[in-house]
């Protein structure tokens, strides 16, 4: 499906290294959740993390339970 893609799919393993070797977990953490908005992504009204993983139960702390472990995932993931 990448190669469909009208912008080229970022490596999110490079994060950091984009960052001058700072993971921004506070900027994944909007961009998960919804809360930061990228142009190539198109209007508001395509789906966000954020909200689906607070649909999965009726508990707003295990949604961010949810995000925060994401978030943890993708910062462990970082080439050095």
């Amino acid at each position: 499906m990448a190669s469909s893609l009208k912008a080229k799919v970022p490596d999110l393993t490079l994060l950091a290294k984009k960052n001058k070797g700072q993971f921004p977990s506070p900027r994944v953490r909007r961009m998960i959740a919804g809360d930061d908005t990228v142009k190539s992504h198109g209007t508001r009204e395509m789906p966000i993390w954020g909200p689906i993983f607070h649909q999965i139960e009726n508990d707003q702390d295990l949604g961010n339970v949810r995000l925060e472990n994401l978030v943890k995932y993708m910062e462990s993931i970082q080439q050095k």
